[in-house]
């Protein structure tokens, strides 16, 4: 699989930036990626070692919005996050991304 369709972007939070002091980098990736694909673009891409990798499923959300014919009742799009954890001593350079 390639970086371009697995990793859409990186995260950056308060969480995020307490988590890259611990060598954790955390992503947004497509919904249908694995860890081991996760992994493997990573590695690929940056030329690190990977030691682990967590993944979390944003919920949906429900919306409602009032129009002329009535009330639309819509989903908000699951999201997918990914926490990767590197091997001591190894950095990410988030450019090589773009």
């Amino acid at each position: 699989m390639n970086s371009k369709f697995c990793i859409n972007r990186n995260v950056l939070t308060e969480k995020a930036s307490v988590l890259y002091g611990k060598n954790c980098y955390v992503f947004m990736v497509d919904n249908d990626v694995n860890k081991i694909d996760i992994k493997n673009c990573i590695s690929k891409t940056f030329g690190v070692d990977v030691k682990a990798v967590n993944t979390v499923n944003i919920l949906t959300k429900k919306s409602r919005k009032y129009t002329k014919n009535g009330a639309v009742d819509k989903k908000i799009r699951i999201k997918k996050k990914a926490y990767v954890y590197l091997k001591p001593g190894q950095e990410l350079d988030l450019n090589k991304l773009n």
